[in-house]
């Protein structure tokens, strides 16, 4: 769930069946030995159109998950030249309408901090979405551009707590809710 452009995939609304498949590649496969999974969702989305907005992390929910573990196509590129340093939860709102180009996003943090966009944190839409991948950001284009998506990637990862998150527009009531980051306790 930590890569934006599949996690959508799972959270849609209107998606009714999903496929899955695993298998453990062959001797002269690119990755000999492994296991290879993969989840089969665009068939399984209905003609119905969405009414609700995605959010993630859900509003009120607790995850264990507080960093970026890495998507194709990757969707830092636009966080500037040291994108690869923005290693925070990508947190997203898949909304109804196109996110207006000048949106305020603001995250604050367990302790008390607010952060906007700018060195501590990074927002990526339709409007600002950059990709060199020749393969796969034109997919990830167009993942963000039919999903209203408003990826928001904190530099760091999540401290533990609750998070805050608020999307300002221009004539819209502003979007807000939190939800709450619980390291995991492994067993010894």
């Amino acid at each position: 769930m930590t890569a934006p452009f599949h996690a959508i995939g799972l959270l849609r609304e209107n998606l009714v069946n999903v496929g899955f498949g695993t298998a453990v590649a062959g001797e002269t496969s690119f990755s000999p030995n492994s296991r290879i999974t993969n989840i089969g969702i665009i068939e399984g989305l209905s003609a119905k159109s969405r009414k609700k907005v995605i959010l993630f992390p859900g509003p009120n929910f607790v995850t264990h998950l507080n960093s970026f573990a890495g998507e194709n196509p990757e969707p830092r590129e636009v966080c500037g030249k040291q994108f690869k340093e923005f290693t925070g939860l990508p947190i997203f709102a898949s909304l109804l309408h196109k996110p207006n180009k000048n949106l305020k996003v603001s995250l604050e943090t367990p302790s008390g901090d607010i952060v906007s966009v700018g060195p501590e944190l990074c927002v990526v839409t339709e409007s600002n979405f950059i990709s060199t991948d020749l393969i796969y950001g034109p997919a990830g284009k167009s993942i963000i551009r039919s999903e209203h998506l408003v990826l928001i990637i904190p530099k760091s990862p999540l401290s533990e707590g609750e998070q805050k998150i608020r999307i300002s527009e221009k004539g819209r009531p502003d979007l807000h809710w939190s939800f709450t980051y619980k390291a995991e306790k492994l067993a010894p």
